[in-house]
This record gives C-alpha cells, structure tokens and sequence, in this order.
C-alpha cells in the first residue's frame, strides 16, 4: 500500500459515549468539530449498524461535519475487534500512527492503541480538547 508523504492527521471518533451521551447530543464537542478542529479528516467508527448517518442527522439532528462513517454493521467487525480499526486505515489509506482514535471505552482504546493509534479515552470536553491539542501536531 502506498500512502501520501503528506503529513497528515486523522480523527477516528466513536459515536454512542462521545457524540450522543446519556442519548442527547453533545453539542459542545459537536460545535467544536463543525467550527475547529485541527484534523484533516475526521470518520465515526460506531458498532452501530450501516444506518447511523441516518440516526445522526434524523433522530438527533447533528450535522455532516465529518467525512466518512465506518459501522461494524458494513465492514463485518465491531470494536474492539483489530479488524475495524484495519479497515479504518484502509480506508483513509493512513498509517496507525497518523490516527487519533477518540473512545469512552477502555477495551475499544487499547486496541487501536495496540495497533499503534494516539488515543483519547473520552470523559468530558474539556479534557477531550486539552489532550487533543497535545496530540496533534
């Protein structure tokens, strides 16, 4: 596989925990992608089936501010299964090391940490936005 010599930074983001929380979402964090964030991409990579585009934007209202969404539904593996994390990266024709992977759950982190990702196990904005700027370059 040959990847762009570009440097590059990709966010991975988890929807149930870290976009909807307690099943409202999390509008703070929504507004920060739509107006700022650093990353040249950012893809939802959800256990949730091959509808949550749908799920965003009909049932919860949250804008298209990202590029693509990965679900175990279409690409046959949940999290923390390698296998999604592996297709992300196929995807996005990135190297592990060019990805943030943003989770609320421990399991689900340590495996894209495994695979060489940057993590943010998500707990709240604040922190969320601090540790972000540590990580990107």
């Amino acid at each position: 596989m040959e990847y762009n010599d570009e440097k590059k930074q990709f966010l991975l983001l988890d929807i149930s925990g870290v976009l909807i929380v307690n099943g409202t979402p999390n509008h703070e964090l929504i507004e920060y992608f739509v107006s700022e964030c650093p990353a040249d991409k950012i893809v939802l990579l959800t256990n949730l089936d091959t509808n949550a585009g749908d799920i965003l934007t009909k049932r919860y209202g949250i804008p298209e501010f990202y590029d693509e969404i990965i679900s175990a539904g279409e690409a046959g593996y949940a999290k923390p299964n390698p296998k999604i994390f592996e297709e992300a990266l196929k995807r996005l024709n990135a190297k592990a090391e060019e990805c943030i992977f943003v989770d609320d759950t421990e399991e689900n982190i340590e495996a894209a940490r495994t695979l060489g990702m940057k993590v943010i196990l998500y707990r709240d904005f604040v922190a969320f936005r601090a540790e972000l700027k540590t990580l990107i370059q």
